[in-house]
């Protein structure tokens, strides 16, 4: 299915030259006409200070138990990164007034400040009896019904930048183990590592694995390849995730040029080693697609958690395309609504297509 896929990719690709140039020399836009979406594009993860960390620890999550009938229970937002997630996020919140859900507790929103925190606090536990997570994303109400369902984003695995082949080319066991690996955040006084964790000043990160069982059901968001592939490109380029970006600085260039520049260092980089994980079906079609590993990754990543809600799982999914937030934004959030048993109580942030994030 891979290859069948690439191929599809490689057609689509000689095709659409155009369409690509214009995808990834489109500037990020930051839309200040909602409050949430300012939140989004214009802020920083701020790191802690004694004033943010005293008014964030008086939140009091709520008491919340798995085994209480009585409790809402979880879907996963399963996202390739830069695909719509942290747009999608706050559409829940925004919308329904309720919280969602990370498995990576180290950022907490707080609605009052209209501003995300990173390692400012213990991570706040879904459930009080399940403290491997997944962790509460903001000071939100949760849902009140045993019938709706709190939003809980995962990214899995096989996605990282810039990075050999040994890094991403996975199973679905080991992709499914990755669904479930989440950060939990304790902020302890200095002292010795305990074991199992590590320590980062006043802050201590353990990863953990939240119980699959928890899980009963999903909403998987789908992006156009191009654009998701020109998103991680800009996102690369703006937090300077490469190691080239990081001996060059400004070497390559947000706009066609530039992306083809960094696909040319991406593919020569890691060839030799392609040579001996890929294919020789795949190493022929990758030899004309330009980034190929990142359309690897993208491919790999959807077919698998495709697989692992259905196989594995067994539970309902909701499939979103990104795209849908654009053309057909109402039907979107009513879908999601009744998927999650969810009550739309405002409208919506304004959607920008051309985000990059």
């Amino acid at each position: 299915m891979l290859v069948i896929t690439m191929s599809i990719l490689h057609i689509y690709l000689k095709h659409h030259t155009a369409e690509t140039a214009n995808i990834i020399s489109k500037k990020e836009k930051i839309d200040r006409t909602s409050a949430i979406l300012n939140s989004i594009s214009a802020i920083e993860f701020l790191n802690t200070t004694e004033a943010t960390r005293r008014n964030l620890l008086s939140f009091e999550p709520p008491k919340l138990y798995a085994d209480d009938p009585s409790s809402p229970r979880l879907a996963w937002l399963m996202t390739f990164p830069n695909s719509g997630t942290t747009y999608t996020m706050f559409l829940i919140q925004e919308v329904t007034e309720t919280a969602v859900a990370n498995i990576y507790g180290s950022a907490f929103y707080s609605k009052d400040e209209n501003m995300i925190y990173k390692n400012t606090q213990d991570s706040f536990p879904v459930y009080q009896d399940r403290l491997s997570g997944p962790f509460l994303f903001s000071d939100h109400d949760v849902p009140k019904s045993p019938n709706s369902f709190v939003l809980t984003k995962t990214h899995c695995n096989g996605y990282c930048n810039e990075c050999p082949p040994s890094r991403y080319i996975t199973n679905r066991d080991t992709f499914f183990q990755g669904c479930r690996t989440g950060v939990k955040v304790r902020v302890t006084d200095k002292g010795p590592t305990l074991n199992g964790m590590r320590e980062n000043g006043n802050i201590k990160t353990e990863y953990l694995r939240h119980d699959p069982n928890l899980i009963k059901k999903a909403v998987h968001l789908i992006r156009n390849p191009l654009d998701n592939i020109g998103a991680r490109f800009h996102h690369v380029l703006k937090l300077d995730h490469t190691e080239h970006l990081k001996n060059t600085q400004n070497k390559f260039t947000f706009d066609f040029n530039g992306f083809h520049e960094y696909c040319h260092y991406l593919d020569s980089k890691f060839w030799d080693r392609d040579t001996e994980w890929y294919t020789k079906e795949q190493l022929e079609l990758a030899k004309k697609i330009p980034c190929h590993a990142e359309f690897y990754k993208y491919v790999q990543w959807h077919n698998l958690a495709f697989s692992v809600t259905n196989d594995i799982l067994g539970i309902p999914v909701l499939v979103i395309m990104y795209e849908h937030y654009h053309h057909h934004l109402g039907v979107t959030v009513d879908r999601l609504m009744k998927f999650l048993g969810l009550t739309k109580l405002n409208s919506p942030p304004k959607f920008d297509f051309n985000r990059c994030e």
